[in-house]
């Protein structure tokens, strides 16, 4: 569940008072304290819903000017409840048909895919042979330290899933969305060939079961050797390609059915193992349960084997923890889903395999060979005893489980199940990631794969892609071949997984607070480090191969930057070390040789004035601070500036004296935020002394205001009166910012409607930041509005830079249009105000550069526009310094 918690008691205070001064109706917002608990509203439902206009007054809500349409689109910035409500009828809302797509709960989303993937062949053949080389004891440590590493593995993958939604992808969705693209695509694409090859890897494995039955059979296919594997392959690769073709539903069925052979094979041998041991068990090395035999086996009796190379036989056996995460796309509820289900399946395979481990260690004895022959004089032991190759007992019989069942056939199945599970979960595995790795678009040419089919939105072009890999793997028909490499790529997604947990939580970001509680940092780059060893310990040449492949991947997208935005934790990290890098500085005490010119270049439109760019640049370099400030004639550092501005209500409205000057006060208030007159006390007073005649007169802003029936104006929207110089800016004063998409859609549309100040300087901002960042200049742009140069200017000085790094130069171009600005005494003002620019530069202890560049200046953009160099849409922004008088 999502819990939704907005609002507390203040604002309910402040409602009431407000609700009991002006009689109006009750503030919709008085929603927001009640405390509830609901799921996220579904997007779906709300595309084509009527406005707030529309429900709240019908068609008499209707604006006094124009310029109010534009207010109209914007439903969030409507009223805020405060218009008396006239309920109007309004069409009955019928959300749009959606195709119903089929999910599954945690049980057999997840839970079931876990334990099939898990349990595999290694169960049935080779957790006797461990329990023979490292003993019950260390056998027993081999399980746990495997499940130790699933587990921290797991519960770092429960905390990423329940930060947020989770959608298709599994691993590589968890990996990218906290790590970056880098990360996640490097290990999206390992992941998908490798659960790709994993699947044909267990392919192969059923082919050399049957194979060996066909051999005992003394039948055969063709030689009875890899070509009967490879045959068996490519049959069973087809059949299931056919299964999950039909789709996830067919399949998860099937995984059912593969689950009941499996759970009954297990039944099977733990009652077979209950009973007395036979003369054939006896002949095997078969006791039945036995203290004796436990305490022989208690112990680790290493035959050309170690307790590395035993772990890291039998460590395949756990992995396949991420069946249930690689479908999340499917899963109806997959932050619930994919924690319980995990960790319930990592538990019943760990006391299984633990049971295993114990069972076959009590029941069997480690050696045993064939009994003496008798040659008339004495027993003669025969030749496997002295080099310890008899073909029984727990090192060289790999039939214990089948040999001590309660019927052998069932053991069988079991292996077949467990193969063919294990090849199912992996072969849908692989094209879920991949497609989710096309979606987003970080390797070029791949998108052909993302293609959805059906209600459940099936990758059949992936899965077509899958099956080509697996087949080739399938044609190489060596299982000890394909496994160390598979094994080492689970284990670096796994160790991914864990570094990115450490990394969210270690970068302190308030946005990850996952909803499940239980994970600490420190447990997982733990086993970020433990999985990285274990990498090691299987194989460390092909520890080293895939510590290669990802390296390429991860510097291709680091190179191709793709232009993805997920709030990931290197972006925390970027932030919190540059704020304790801040924070370190402010406390250091200065000193001469440390010293570094940091420049603050009044440089206007820099995309006009290259040339003054380029030669501040050549000054810093990237070594020290570089601010161009842009005066615009009409209000940090990068995007480490201040984000909300708190100012306190003004409620003398009526206690201000005379009338002019109490309302300059109020304009004053109005003027610093982005008005929106929700209620205002004494309405009546205010219209009656010609509200919008004084700010029409006094402050140079058009009204236009929302009436109903009573007359009184509840919403008011004030914008700056256009003017014929080209260098004041329209200013719209109402609502919240725009959106970076409206911005980029409305760019070029000058005359359609009023544009906000502050969005103007936005979008001048992301532009000339764009600039700079494509002339790879590293420098910051700041921008401030003001009619006055020198006035500007004094913004620039005081407010640029943050705690010491701030400019301690500025750089100004040399004025060369002395004689050529219209009447003396507007170029006396403006050659005061260039004067009074340097003035206050010394004024403020600031060294001062001059750049002169002869008559030409260093405006280019008159020449930049003839001969069509650079960016012409930035050279035409329509502000005062950046417009060039044409050349005759």
């Amino acid at each position: 569940m999502v819990h939704f918690s907005v609002g507390d008691k203040d604002q309910e205070d402040d409602r009431k008072r407000e609700q009991a001064e002006t009689n109006t109706t009750i503030n919709l917002k008085s929603w927001r304290n009640m405390k509830t608990i609901e799921h996220p509203p579904i997007m779906d439902f709300y595309p084509s819903r009527p406005s707030m206009l529309q429900l709240i007054h019908g068609d008499k809500a209707i604006p006094e000017e124009i310029e109010i349409e534009g207010f109209k689109k914007q439903n969030d910035e409507l009223v805020e409840g405060q218009i008396p409500h006239k309920p109007s009828k309004v069409e009955k809302f019928s959300p749009p048909p959606t195709q119903a797509r089929v999910k599954f709960g945690w049980i057999e989303g997840v839970f079931v895919r876990c334990l099939l993937n898990i349990f595999g062949v290694m169960l049935y053949l080779r957790i006797s042979w461990v329990a023979g080389q490292a003993g019950i004891g260390l056998g027993s440590v081999i399980v746990l330290l495997a499940s130790t590493v699933t587990t921290i593995t797991a519960i770092s993958t429960c905390a990423i899933c329940t930060n947020g939604d989770v959608k298709g992808g599994g691993a590589y969705f968890l990996i990218s969305r906290s790590l970056g693209p880098e990360f996640g695509g490097s290990i999206g694409i390992i992941f998908s060939i490798a659960n790709a090859v994993g699947g044909a890897m267990y392919i192969v494995g059923f082919a050399e079961t049957v194979r060996d039955i066909m051999r005992e059979a003394s039948t055969r296919i063709m030689d009875g050797e890899l070509w009967d594997v490879r045959i068996v392959g490519f049959a069973t690769c087809i059949v299931l390609m056919g299964i999950i073709f039909i789709g996830t539903q067919f399949e998860s069925k099937m995984q059912i059915f593969l689950l009941v052979i499996l759970v009954a094979s297990i039944v099977d041998y733990m009652v077979g193992s209950v009973f007395p041991a036979t003369d054939a068990m006896l002949l095997r090395g078969g006791t039945g349960y036995s203290v004796t035999t436990m305490f022989e086996n208690l112990l680790p009796s290493f035959r050309d084997e170690d307790f590395f190379s035993v772990f890291a036989v039998y460590f395949p056996a756990a992995t396949g923890i991420m069946a249930g995460a690689n479908i999340s796309g499917d899963l109806a509820d997959p932050q619930h889903a994919i924690p319980l289900g995990t960790l319930l399946a990592i538990a019943v395979t760990t006391v299984i395999y633990l049971a295993t481990v114990w069972m076959t260690g009590s029941t069997c004895r480690c050696r045993r060979y064939f009994p003496p022959v008798w040659n008339g004089s004495k027993f003669i032991p025969p030749d496997c005893a002295a080099n310890f190759t008899c073909p029984y007992g727990l090192m060289n019989y790999f039939q214990i489980m089948e040999m001590e069942s309660f019927w052998g056939p069932l053991i069988t199945a079991g292996i077949f199940a467990a193969t063919l599970s294990s090849a199912l979960a992996s072969l849908v595995s692989a094209p879920k990631v991949f497609q989710a790795v096309c979606k987003d678009r970080l390797f070029p040419k791949i998108g052909y794969f993302a293609k959805p089919y059906g209600k459940n939105e099936e990758p059949r072009r992936a899965y077509a892609l899958t099956f080509i890999i697996a087949m080739g793997v399938i044609a190489i028909g060596d299982l000890n071949t394909i496994a160390p490499i598979i094994s080492n790529f689970f284990l670096c997604s796994y160790a991914l997984i864990n570094y990115a947990c450490f990394d969210a939580s270690f970068a302190d970001s308030p946005g990850f607070r996952p909803g499940f509680k239980y994970y600490n940092m420190w447990v997982s780059l733990g086993g970020a480090l433990l999985c990285i060893i274990v990498m090691f310990i299987i194989s460390w040449a092909t520890a080293l191969i895939t510590f290669f492949c990802f390296a390429g991947l991860f510097l291709y997208i680091l190179h191709r930057k793709p232009d993805v935005n997920w709030g990931s934790s290197t972006q925390a990290h970027s932030y919190k070390n540059a704020l304790s890098g801040m924070i370190k500085l402010a406390n250091t005490e200065e000193h001469v040789k440390n010293y570094r010119p940091q420049l603050l270049v009044l440089c206007g439109n820099a995309a006009a004035r290259p040339s003054l760019i380029d030669f501040a640049y050549s000054i810093t370099k990237g070594t020290s601070l570089m601010m161009c400030g842009y005066v615009v004639p009409v209000c940090g550092l990068g995007k480490l500036r201040p984000n909300i501005i708190l100012i306190g209500f003004k409620t003398d409205w009526y206690r201000r004296g005379p009338i002019p000057e109490a309302m300059e006060e109020m304009n004053e208030y109005f003027g610093t935020i982005q008005l929106r007159i929700v209620e205002v006390s004494r309405t009546k007073t205010l219209t009656s002394i010609g509200f919008k005649g004084v700010l029409a007169t006094r402050c140079k802003v058009q009204v236009a205001d929302i009436r109903t029936n009573a007359g009184t104006p509840q919403f008011c929207r004030m914008s700056l009166q256009r003017e014929d110089s080209p260098s004041h800016l329209t200013a719209n004063t109402t609502g919240t910012p725009k959106e970076n998409k409206d911005d980029q859609k409305n760019e070029g549309e000058e005359g359609k409607g009023d544009t906000g100040l502050y969005s103007v300087m936005r979008k001048l901002e992301r532009q000339l930041s764009e600039w700079l960042r494509k002339r790879h200049v590293k420098a910051f742009y700041v921008a401030v509005a003001n009619a006055s140069l020198r006035v500007g200017a004094q913004s620039l000085i005081q407010v640029c830079g943050l705690g010491k790094l701030r400019p301690n130069i500025i750089l100004i171009g040399f004025k060369t249009d002395w004689y050529r600005r219209g009447p003396i005494p507007e170029a006396m003002e403006e050659m005061n105000e260039y004067f009074g620019t340097i003035q206050d530069a010394f004024d403020s202890n600031m060294a001062v550069c001059v750049l002169r560049n002869g008559d030409m200046g260093l405006d280019f953009s008159e020449a930049m526009k003839l001969l069509n160099v650079g960016e012409g849409k930035r050279l035409d922004i329509n502000l005062e310094d950046t417009t060039v008088e044409k050349k005759k």
